[in-house]
């Protein structure tokens, strides 16, 4: 057994740890004391097994270790060595979901509350820290409140609601929606219960309301905010309940939009079952001329292999495939590997026609920056003719992607690169969709930035929806880059021209546009920890903001109406082409 699985056997590890001076304050956190127990109950049932399960137990311990910095702290205090964990380290690893998320009161804030003895004064100090700006340490005073009120053989329910309402706010603050909803909901019950029809309960409804909408639950966050507007009506100035109106018309908007993408999720799963059944039952073929389909035998079965053709195929697509990590680092797929297997063939079978593929690749990444190269691994597996493209689909029926990479390297590069190297999975598995998008320069012109253009290939299968001819579809598609042309607004991408190729699909010109979308802009803001670093882009994002209301003002007031219907932050892209950036929607 290996000495960090050893030192879990210790029947005083816990007395041992909470003497450590960098670890004892992990163990008022109840996930780390269990993920910590779960570990010493491995290593103890290891401790007589066999050298090959004890290996295995030793490889978990290390795995938790890897994920969890703070296992790995302590693993090291029992080893006699330090080792030091920033918050960074920790938000890290809850982001990723390598470890449990922490409670929202940690030891630091439970020694603040450990001496009082007053649930009043509990509640005036929670408020002032509230006011700094300190959300755990006014959660840590307003749960100390409520101990001490359950201490106390009389209460009134409008001392507990209290408490309740200003811990429920705290974890709205601290993004903990399930937990303020049960705050807030059992607020409202004693106050039901007391019989108290003086308290204003219009804080209590709200509050839920949002838990509710965090929660994506926007029909009881509808009735909710309904509640609180018709108790603030009684008790509130005319400014809150006017604001109070407006929220429920927001809340009214999110729900019938919840409503509208359930049931538009529904059609389309009820769409792919047909198109599944279709799949497997295959399409009739299209007579040729001068030949009739009915001289084929009914008995007739032929398939034809496309594999290595199709194998082709996606290592062109896929290889050369790169992105910009918000650094300027970049990370490309140069190889597709020995390991990958792609099989497709087409099946005709009495009359009729179905495609049958199947593919697992294994492509080699490089990542690039100013500090150093690594290479890694990325599969992308579960890509059949039955699943589909995704993002948190489920695993039998969906893309599914893994990611390997170089242990040895260490540094904060390389955890950009580990972090952005996922995005890779986004870009393979959209190679496939309507169109592909390539930089060109006008010929002959200079190497300048302001000479190219961005040409998008659309392939005929995309507009014809299958391997058949649809007239009907090309003449949509023609209508609206006509519609495209004549579009003339500096916030939206100007269309130039297109041409067709009766063998590739139709090629259109357009605009090049080289800057990040406002989904990544938007990432990158929220991502950084300190509010002031936040509220510096504000100005910008304003702009931006002005930019694509003039966008969508412009088409929707074009004559006819023009309507976007695929509007989203992803495809809204900031443009470089200007001396001062733009938003440019596409």
């Amino acid at each position: 057994m290996d000495p960090l699985t050893t030192s879990l056997c210790d029947s005083n590890l816990f007395e041992k740890l909470a003497q450590h001076p960098d670890v004892h304050k992990h163990l008022a956190d109840p996930g780390f004391v269990t993920e910590l127990k779960r570990l010493q109950q491995l290593a103890n049932d290891s401790s007589e097994a066999e050298p090959q399960a004890a290996a295995a137990v030793g490889q978990k311990v290390a795995q938790a270790a890897h994920r969890d910095p703070r296992v790995m702290q302590a693993l090291m205090a029992l080893q006699g060595q330090g080792l030091s964990v920033e918050e960074s380290d920790l938000r890290h690893a809850e982001e990723v979901g390598d470890m449990q998320r922490r409670e929202p009161v940690q030891l630091e804030q439970m020694l603040l509350v450990r001496d009082l003895q007053d649930p009043d004064e509990a509640r005036i100090k929670g408020n002032e820290h509230f006011k700094a700006g300190k959300v755990p340490e006014a959660l840590a005073h307003y749960e100390k409140g409520l101990e001490l009120l359950r201490q106390q053989s009389s209460v009134s329910a409008e001392a507990v609601a209290t408490l309740l309402s200003n811990s429920a706010l705290c974890l709205l603050k601290l993004k903990w929606p399930d937990r303020a909803k049960k705050k807030a909901t059992t607020a409202i019950l004693a106050i039901q219960q007391a019989g108290d029809r003086n308290f204003d309960q219009s804080k209590l409804f709200y509050r839920r309301a949002l838990a509710c909408e965090a929660l994506k639950e926007f029909r009881m966050a509808v009735e909710d905010m309904s509640q609180s507007l018709k108790h603030a009506e009684r008790t509130s100035p005319k400014s809150e309940v006017q604001r109070l109106r407006g929220e429920v018309e927001r809340l009214k908007r999110l729900r019938a939009s919840a409503e509208a993408d359930a049931e538009k999720k529904r059609r389309a799963k009820d769409g792919e079952k047909s198109a599944e059944v279709q799949r497997m039952q295959g399409t009739e073929l299209q007579a040729a001329s001068g030949y009739s389909a009915q001289h084929l035998s009914r008995e007739y079965l032929a398939e034809q292999d496309f594999s290595h053709w199709t194998t082709g195929r996606v290592r062109d697509a896929v290889v050369g495939v790169s992105h910009t990590c918000p650094s300027g680092a970049t990370i490309e797929l140069v190889e597709l590997k020995e390991q990958t297997k792609i099989s497709a063939a087409i099946t005709n079978k009495k009359g009729k026609r179905a495609l049958y593929y199947e593919m697992d690749l294994h492509c080699l990444w490089r990542g690039r920056s100013a500090d150093g190269e690594m290479q890694g691994l990325i599969r992308v597996y579960n890509i059949a003719h039955d699943t589909k493209f995704e993002l948190g689909g489920d695993e039998n029926t969906s893309y599914m992607y893994q990611l390997g990479w170089d242990q040895r390297q260490s540094g904060s590069w390389v955890e950009e690169m580990k972090k952005e190297a996922a995005e890779l999975f986004d870009l393979v598995a959209v190679k496939g969709a309507f169109g592909t998008v390539s930089k060109w320069r006008v010929n002959g012109m200079d190497e300048s930035a302001d000479n190219h253009v961005a040409v998008k290939l659309i392939k005929w299968q995309a507009v014809w929806q299958g391997f058949f001819r649809n007239r009907a579809a090309e003449k949509e598609i023609r209508k609206e880059l006509k519609l495209l042309l004549i579009l003339d607004n500096p916030f939206i991408i100007k269309f130039r021209e297109w041409f067709e190729d009766p063998c590739s699909g139709i090629f259109f010109v357009m605009e090049l546009c080289t800057g990040p979308s406002l989904q990544n802009i938007l990432e990158d803001v929220c991502a950084l920890c300190e509010h002031s670093e936040r509220t510096a882009h504000l100005q910008k994002l304003r702009r931006h903001f002005r930019e694509v209301t003039y966008a969508v003002s412009y088409i929707h007031n074009f004559v006819p109406a023009v309507i976007h219907r695929d509007l989203s932050f992803c495809r809204i892209q900031r443009s470089r082409g200007m001396p001062l950036e733009r938003a440019c929607i596409r």
